[in-house]
This record gives structure tokens, C-alpha cells and sequence, in this order.
């Protein structure tokens, strides 16, 4: 398999931003205060040198940590979207009793609308584990697509 210099860059770049994020979190004292975050931080570059090396070893052993570590990053982003959720609503009790319900059931039916498609759209050239974190990841788009524009929507309130 071959990959373009730009290809090349772009997939080291990532990694490297990424980096740079989680020094600065470390030196503004962030860390404390986005344990999860932080952690998915590190796990990406981690992630990256875990997958580098591999891809230019053996392609087998490339998929098949790719897609172990998917399965993790996809569980570390939903982690991720409802740290945020609960440091929005930190200081109106209210809605924060009312948003932890609203992210347990927009889970809840992200997870059963990603198992049942993997059994209905069953595509043969994926097997159900890698078609299910595809759902998975698409779900996981979906809500930070929400949080995004409801934050935006309710900020001035």
C-alpha cells in the first residue's frame, strides 16, 4: 500500500497537535479539570505511535490494532461528549439533573440504533465488530454535531 508525502504529513500533524494540546493542559493545570479529555489526548498520540510503526510492518497487525483502538477511542469520545455535557451544566442544577437523563437515553438509543443497523444493513465485505464501531463513530458524530450547535443555540441564555 502506498501513501502520498501529503498523506504522510497529515497523519503525523494530528498527532502532534494533539501533543501539544496535552502540554498545554498539563501547564495550565487543565488536566485536573478534563481528566477524560486529557486522557483522549494522550491515548491519540499514543494511539499514532502505536499504528505507525505497524503500518509499515505488517498490514494485518495494522487493522487489527486500528480497530481494537477505535473500539477504545470510540468508548473514551462518548466518555469525552458527557464531560463536557456535565462542565456546561455544572452550575444550573437543574438542568444538569435534566441533561445527565437527556445523554443516558440519546446513548442508550445511540447504541441499539448502531447494534440494529450492523444486523440490517449487514455489509459482507466488513465484519460486525468493524461495521459496529462505524456506527458507533457515525452516532458519536451525530451528538457532537448536537452539543455543538446547542451550545451555540443556548449560549447567550
Amino acid at each position: 500500500m502506498t501513501i502520498s508525502t501529503l498523506q504522510y504529513a497529515l497523519w503525523i500533524l494530528g498527532p502532534l497537535l494533539q501533543l501539544g494540546v496535552a502540554v498545554v493542559m498539563v501547564r495550565r493545570g487543565l488536566r485536573r479539570e478534563y481528566p477524560i479529555f486529557f486522557s483522549f489526548t494522550v491515548l491519540q498520540v499514543i494511539r499514532f505511535c502505536i499504528e505507525f510503526p505497524l503500518f509499515h510492518y505488517s498490514y494485518k497487525a495494522f487493522f487489527n490494532a486500528y480497530w481494537g483502538l477505535a473500539a477504545v477511542t470510540v468508548l473514551l469520545e462518548f466518555a469525552v461528549i458527557y464531560e463536557i455535557f456535565t462542565h456546561v451544566f455544572r452550575p444550573y442544577e437543574a438542568l444538569r439533573d435534566m441533561a445527565n437523563l437527556l445523554f443516558r437515553w440519546a446513548l442508550l438509543v445511540l447504541v441499539l440504533v448502531a447494534v440494529v443497523s450492523t444486523i440490517a444493513g449487514a455489509n459482507p465485505q466488513l465484519t460486525w465488530r468493524t461495521a459496529m464501531i462505524f456506527n458507533l463513530e457515525r452516532g458519536i458524530r451525530v451528538m457532537e454535531c448536537g452539543l455543538v450547535l446547542f451550545l451555540f443555540l443556548f449560549s447567550s441564555y
